[in-house]
Order: structure tokens, then C-alpha cells, then sequence
């Protein structure tokens, strides 16, 4: 007989069938009550004479899914490399959008949008189909404001000056 994969998570079939003799009758089972892996549904069919043949189909049904794979991270609409990105000075929000490999994960991201100056973190948990989950850390730094105020250097007419040195001039010096 043939194999006939489904989805995770199916545990019945409807199977319709058609003999050839307008005289001859069939029955099915095996086509609920189904679980993970291979399941044999058998077709029976019985002629007129009495005379029996048996079709089997096997019904693999497939394990639920174990991906919990990324494949891609924005943070305010920019793709994320190596689960770190850096926003502009005055970044108040981080909007994480997240991409996953398999449409039967889902995620989760702790914390809120909410970030501040300095190293901000996320953890992006992923759970997989089968209840399985992986934590991927996301460190999104927001620039801070330059607080340096301080000189490289001063010259005066071509001449350098020290900090809080003086400098002598000739009298009517413009």
C-alpha cells in the first residue's frame, strides 16, 4: 500500500472508496483514532460471490514540530545582525518584530518597548510546536548625548596655549 503523511495533531480521516461492482460492498477502519506516526487504515471489499480483498494505506501521522529557529530580528523597521543593534541618540522605544523558521513556533519578548541611554536587553523566548523553547538575548545600546566638554587644544596667533595659561601680547595687538 501507499503512505499518506499528515499534519501533527490529526486523528481522523474521511475516507470515501468505490468498487468497481455496483454489487459489491466495503468497510473502512482505521481511519479515526489516529496518533503520531504510522497508522494502518484497511479497506475491505467483498464481491457478490463472497469472495474478499483487503487494501491498506499507511497514515503517517508527523510529530509536531521541534523548530525553534530565528531567521530574522527588526528592531523600529532595522534588521538586527548578531542579536545586538544600536539606535540613534533620544531612542525612547525599540519596537522587536521577530521572524521564525516554522509557522507552528511562537514567541515571546520579555520586557517592554521602552528603552533608555546605555545597554538595553531583551530575551526572545521561542516555543516550538512540540512545547519546546530556546532564549535568544537581544542587546539593543541606545546612544548617549556626548557629555565631553572639554578643549583638544588652543592657539592664539599660532602660538599653542596650555589650559589656563596666559598669553602676552605686545600692547595695541589686534
Amino acid at each position: 500500500g501507499s503512505t499518506i503523511e499528515l499534519p501533527f495533531g490529526t486523528s481522523a480521516v474521511t475516507v470515501e472508496a468505490d468498487t468497481e461492482a455496483t454489487t459489491s460492498t466495503f468497510s473502512i477502519s482505521g481511519a479515526s483514532g489516529l496518533s503520531t506516526g504510522n497508522n494502518t487504515l484497511t479497506v475491505s471489499v467483498t464481491a457478490q460471490s463472497g469472495a474478499t480483498a483487503t487494501y491498506t494505506v499507511t497514515l503517517k501521522v508527523l510529530a509536531a514540530s521541534s523548530n525553534k529557529t530565528i531567521s530574522g530580528i527588526t528592531v523600529n523597521g532595522e534588521t538586527v545582525t548578531d542579536n545586538a543593534i544600536t539606535l540613534p541618540i533620544g531612542t525612547t522605544t525599540a519596537a522587536v518584530l521577530v521572524t521564525l523558521d516554522s509557522a507552528f513556533a511562537s514567541y515571546t519578548i520579555s520586557g517592554n518597548d521602552t528603552v533608555s541611554a546605555g545597554t538595553n536587553t531583551r530575551t526572545i523566548t521561542v516555543t516550538a510546536q512540540d512545547g519546546s523553547t530556546a532564549n535568544t538575548t537581544l542587546t539593543i545600546t541606545v546612544l548617549a548625548v556626548d557629555e565631553d566638554n572639554s578643549l583638544g587644544s588652543i592657539t592664539v596667533d599660532g602660538s599653542a596655549v596650555l589650559a589656563n595659561g596666559t598669553v602676552n601680547k605686545p600692547f595695541g595687538t589686534t
